[in-house]
Formats: C-alpha cells, sequence, structure tokens
C-alpha cells in the first residue's frame, strides 16, 4: 500500500512530513525474514507535492528476471 506520513505536535493538527534525506543501502539486498520467509519492502519517497510518502509490500521471495 501507500501511506502518507504525518507528525502529531501536542495540542496541534496532524501535519505533512517533507522527506530529506533517503537512504536506499537497504533495498540493495533483500532477503526472506519471518515465520512466513517472505519480503517485506518499505520505500519512501517524495510526492509530486513535495510530500513524504512510503510504499510497502509484503510478498513471497521469486526469481527477477534480468
Amino acid at each position: 500500500g501507500r501511506w502518507d506520513a504525518y507528525a502529531l505536535l501536542s495540542g496541534g493538527e496532524p501535519r505533512r512530513l517533507v522527506p530529506g534525506v533517503t537512504d536506499l543501502r537497504s533495498l540493495a539486498e533483500r532477503t526472506p525474514s519471518g515465520l512466513l520467509g517472505h519480503v517485506a519492502v518499505r520505500i519512501p519517497y517524495a510526492t509530486r507535492q513535495g510530500n513524504l510518502t512510503v510504499r510497502s509490500w509484503l510478498r513471497a521471495p521469486h526469481a527477477e528476471a534480468v
């Protein structure tokens, strides 16, 4: 799914977060984890409006076509 990131400060309204420097090194090596051996992926990115959103999914591992 896609998740919009917000911060809720005391006494205020939720505010959309903006992305900073994104470290994507963890995306380079994907290994199955957990009891079911699934691959969990979370990719932060900036939307067209400049907000922080996270794309995520959980799936069984499979071979990638090259």
